[in-house]
């Protein structure tokens, strides 16, 4: 598909002002089959006479995209957003005494176009390209103006950093990092919020001392429950590549909130938060299992109304169809997720360690001493 630069005639960020709030159109995006897809919500038809999809970092592939003109007559693709910094895709349609009706029952497929690993190289290690990076404008022919619609994520996120997930079922962990970006640690801290609900034998958490080039790495010499760490006092520390893991065996805190931070080496022994995933939870509500009972799960369940369940979401867990008795699950539990033991498998953002365990994480690398923060 040919992309063309476009003098965009559609007035965007003027009106845009004056209609905010205004959120009929619906951009979704499947994190892991990278489809992204219009559709509307209950609030109404919308008569569709242009739209832009707007990405500060680049996290559209224009390659891959397919936009309403290879299905439907007399749109055209007309090229990127006009801003220096912005990359995007715009479609208009040549007759504007025409429009395209979208609403909740339908769906126009834009391709497998979603690409989060550009986004995250142009931003760089450690940033987060969700939510912000994209954004979505459209024209309503029958209002005669421009809106803007929201952008609504499903799936499992993939984070711009280095991590932990854990297995709520057993207890064990791996460390991972989803980045696209090579790196090599020094040292990490896993704090609890409860005090003693992490493994304090060392003989089950195994750490990163028993993996391939992390000899040199010591845990505390008395672990007290609160929270698990590991250094290489020399600095040298292990490479984690982009994508790569490895296992840290038991770690515990299956029904505590963790947080978890890291030390690079090379960037002045100083620490960063990292992310907290989990596993094996059932959080009711959360149908598209990313850890959160939002406006996303609403998206899966309307889809997904009056099917039957075999896709292996989170709906009512009795394996029956999805049915309108679901909705009330969703509306009873919207804005859930902050308690692990009701998380379901997917992502789920955790509160930063305190100043405290940051500074001691530094410390203990700087100064090559092993010992428990408590």
């Amino acid at each position: 598909m040919n992309i063309r630069t476009s003098s965009l005639a559609m007035a965007v960020v003027a009106v845009l002002a004056s209609a905010a709030g205004a959120q009929s159109l619906v951009l979704q995006i499947d994190r892991e089959t990278k489809e992204m897809t219009l559709t509307g919500t209950d609030a109404g038809t919308v008569n569709l006479g242009g739209y832009r999809i707007g990405s500060i970092s680049g996290s559209i592939d224009t390659a891959a995209y397919n936009g309403l003109a290879d299905d439907v007559a007399n749109w055209q693709l007309t090229g990127t957003p006009p801003a220096a910094d912005e990359h995007g895709v715009e479609e208009l349609l040549a007759d504007f005494t025409s429009s395209t009706p979208v609403n909740n029952s339908v769906s126009y497929s834009l391709g497998a176009a979603y690409n989060p690993t550009q986004a995250m190289l142009a931003a760089g290690f450690g940033v987060e390209i969700e939510p912000g990076d994209l954004s979505l404008l459209y024209y309503d022919t029958e209002l005669n103006t421009t809106l803007g619609g929201s952008v609504v994520y499903s799936g499992e996120k993939q984070f711009n950093s280095i991590g932990i997930t854990v297995d709520l079922a057993d207890g064990t962990a791996i460390i991972e990092n989803e980045s696209p970006f090579d790196q090599i640690i020094t040292g990490y801290l896993i704090e609890s919020s409860t005090e003693g609900t992490l493994n304090t034998d060392l003989g089950t958490f195994d750490g990163l001392r028993n993996e391939a080039g992390g000899a040199l790495f010591q845990p505390p010499t008395t672990p007290d429950g609160s929270n698990l760490s590991e250094v290489d006092p020399t600095g040298a520390g292990i490479a984690l590549d982009a994508g790569e893991s490895f296992s840290l065996g038991t770690i515990g805190g299956a029904n505590d909130m963790l947080s978890f931070s890291f030390i690079l080496a090379g960037v002045g022994q100083s620490s960063q938060v990292g992310f907290v995933k989990y596993l094996n939870a059932g959080l009711t509500g959360d149908f598209n299992n990313d850890g959160t009972v939002d406006l996303a799960d609403y998206t899966v369940w309307r889809n997904n109304l009056g099917a039957a369940n075999e896709s292996g979401l989170n709906f009512n867990g009795d394996g029956g169809g999805v049915t309108a008795s679901d909705y009330q699950l969703w509306k009873d539990n919207f804005g859930t997720g902050a308690a692990p033991a009701n998380l379901a498998a997917g992502s789920q953002a955790v509160p930063e360690p305190g100043t405290a365990g940051l500074v001691v994480l530094a410390a203990l690398v700087a100064g090559g001493m092993l010992q428990s923060r408590r």
